[in-house]
């Protein structure tokens, strides 16, 4: 008994990892690269140029099929390539009867890019609190780190003390201001490298949203009213001389607004096909528009819309997932299901379960038989084995296989 437990173990264990690896090793081996395009809206030809890596090296396009050089290319997009371009004497005076000027061009560039690897991964919730206010041209690291737990509670770097003033001023302020502790989600963006420092923004248990920061010492809290139906998933910070806006905010629903300057105003930003689980955005700012893209596995969406985020213009290409492909066709019949251990759209190790569609039937059906004839050629009773066939039934492929390496055991055992 003691026997065929063992290798019913190794049986499964076999299985297990054959689930993992064997899907991989099959990828690595099928898949075709996809080269993925990338769409910006030329304020020129008032259309999207749209860019496609190739073995050849880049090609470039309109929607209308016109092809175009890299150096026409930077003339359309005169608000990205503006570098190159007064480099080499070609920047523009001005564009639709609008006096450009490449201070003002710079300024209102900006390039805000989430994946779902962002919001999926662990925090370590320990968080610098700048002073914005230090009288000095940069910001300075500070000596201590915040949390937000039963309370705020600021930790010397130097000796992990609580630095017990500072906690009790800053927590008391919270209190005032309605927080409930402790912080679902606190938001900010820790580095010296930016050119002013706007603090955090904190959703408290009650899912308030609140903006702290630091102002010649002194705790500085808004409440940022937002609608109760509306569930914060993910905030970015990102300071910009542009100051169009303080964070970015992604909802439950997958909805993305942004908070404006100076008044806090919630402004949704339209787009499409998005789901921040599975769904990269890069929102691009120029002087004339906003361009916002969706990648996911199967295709891009962009949407372009005015200074006011009001749409403009939009554009969709679609290329189809691995399992669209001829390789992903196969797989299917192939595999019943697959393990994996990491995915794209996540920082955490886990294990991820694909299970595959109806043509992993057809699949089955043909292990089912192969298992047949192996234990006939091997002599092995059929219906005395009846476990083997239920094991080849669930697992396809890789039942038969654990089989083949631990067949049935003989009668002496």
């Amino acid at each position: 008994m003691l026997v065929k437990i063992a290798r019913l173990s190794l049986i499964l264990i076999t299985i297990f990892t054959l689930a993992i690896f064997l899907p991989d090793f099959y990828w690595k081996a099928f898949e075709q690269q996809v080269y993925r395009p990338f769409a910006q809206f030329s304020p020129v030809l008032k259309d999207f140029l749209v860019t496609k890596a190739s073995k050849k090296g880049p090609h470039y396009y309109d929607t209308k099929g016109h092809t175009y050089t890299r150096s026409e290319v930077d003339s359309l997009l005169p608000f990205s390539n503006a570098r190159q371009l007064l480099f080499e004497n070609r920047f523009p005076d001005s564009l639709d009867g609008k006096k450009i000027d490449p201070e003002e061009v710079r300024t209102n560039n900006f390039t805000l890019r989430i994946s779902p690897s962002d919001i999926n991964q662990y925090r370590i919730d320990m968080y610098p609190l700048f002073e914005s206010q230090s009288g000095r041209v940069r910001l300075e690291m500070p000596t201590s780190f915040f949390r937000i737990t039963k309370r705020m509670e600021f930790i010397n770097a130097a000796d992990n003390k609580i630095e017990e003033k500072l906690s009790s001023l800053f927590s008391g302020a919270l209190q005032n201001f309605g927080f409930q502790f402790p912080a679902q989600l606190i938001a900010g963006n820790p580095t010296t490298r930016k050119p002013f420092d706007e603090g955090y923004f904190i959703v408290d248990a009650s899912r308030h949203l609140f903006h702290l920061k630091m102002v010649k010492g002194e705790p500085f809290i808004h409440p940022v009213p937002i609608p109760e139906n509306l569930k914060i998933t993910h905030l970015v910070v990102q300071e910009m001389n542009l100051r169009e806006f303080y964070a970015l905010m992604i909802t439950d629903d997958s909805r993305i607004f942004l908070l404006s300057y100076p008044d806090y105003q919630l402004i949704e930003v339209p787009v499409i096909d998005y789901n921040w689980n599975s769904t990269d955005v890069r929102i691009i700012g120029d002087l004339f528009y906003r361009n916002v893209m969706c990648y996911n596995e199967a295709g891009l969406s962009c949407q372009v819309c005015d200074r006011n985020y009001h749409p403009v213009a939009s554009y969709q290409e679609w290329w189809g997932s691995r399992y669209q492909q001829k390789a992903g066709i196969i797989s299917e019949y192939l595999f019943p299901f697959s393990l994996q251990i990491r995915q794209e759209t996540t920082m955490f190790i886990g294990l991820f379960l694909r299970i595959s569609g109806i043509r992993s039937l057809i699949g089955i059906g043909v292990a089912v038989l192969l298992t047949w004839i192996f234990l006939s050629v091997r002599g092995f009773s059929v219906k005395r084995n009846w476990l083997e066939f239920v094991i080849v039934m669930i697992s396809g492929i890789f039942g038969f296989i654990a089989i083949i390496l631990y067949p049935p055991l003989r009668d002496k055992f």
